[in-house]
């Protein structure tokens, strides 16, 4: 059975009907989760209640229940569906098409990758690599990176939103048909910079080491991540993984 009511915000409304199926079917309203759905069974409140409800939300409770009390938080006409046995259904009519994300971020030209390699630049220098973004309305999403040094050493990663001194270049696309990217490869030997740090790890000798995030980093105009050789007077190699995007 469908009901369909007006509400008042914050005016409760009562559905004294047996049922084991409770769904949201319809709100006109554009506010997101403005429904608390309370399910009840010989007046005790039950798990399967639904706070923060939106339309297509549902509960099937395996015991039934004999009321439902909904409160909206703003002014709008809401259709419920109350039933017994398993029934009704979500849908989505029309063509839908899944594309993989990184797929898509390579195919419109927005995913890049840069190396940078810096020799031993002296005693009581460490070598700095900077991916830097200098262009406003654009952000930068760092997927992960790479990085080796010659001997066994250690190395920081971290933020540091001043612009390194040598400029290497934009990256490249990982589309072949794609422009460079809007952030720039840089770099400069100079004493250890004071990153915001967000990690630091040791490294083998001439091996590289490659790190995945499980949620990316992300640099906005007049902003850069940089990575550090902690050992003076030595040389690293690394290369950052990145796909850009509008800055909203």
């Amino acid at each position: 059975m469908l009901y369909r009511e007006t509400f008042v915000a914050g005016v409760q409304k009562s559905f004294n009907v047996p049922g084991n199926y409770f769904r949201v079917k319809r709100v006109n309203g554009a506010t997101l989760e403005s429904l608390t759905c309370d399910l009840f069974r010989d007046g005790a409140k039950l798990p399967e209640s639904l706070p923060f409800a939106d339309a297509g939300d549902f509960a099937y409770v395996a015991g039934g229940f004999d009321r439902v009390e909904v409160t909206s938080t703003v002014a709008q006409e809401v259709t419920v569906q109350i039933a017994r046995g398993r029934v009704g259904s979500d849908r989505v009519l029309g063509e839908v098409s899944v594309i993989d994300g990184g797929k898509f971020t390579t195919l419109s030209g927005q995913g890049f990758m840069g190396r940078i390699v810096l020799p031993a630049g002296g005693a009581g220098v460490n070598a700095h690599a900077q991916l830097w973004l200098a262009t406003a309305g654009i952000r930068a999403i760092i997927e992960g990176f790479s990085c080796s040094v010659p001997a066994l050493s250690g190395f920081t990663l971290g933020f540091y939103n001043a612009m390194l001194t040598t400029n290497i270049g934009a990256c490249q696309s990982k589309n072949d048909a794609g422009a460079g990217s809007n952030a720039f490869r840089k770099s400069q030997q100079v004493a250890l910079l004071a990153l915001i740090e967000m990690t630091s790890l040791d490294l083998l000798a001439a091996t590289p080491y490659t790190w995945k995030f499980t949620r990316p980093l992300v640099i906005h105009n007049n902003q850069g991540l940089c990575i550090q050789n902690v050992t003076a007077n030595q040389g690293i190699s690394v290369n950052f993984d990145f796909y850009e995007e509008a800055d909203t």
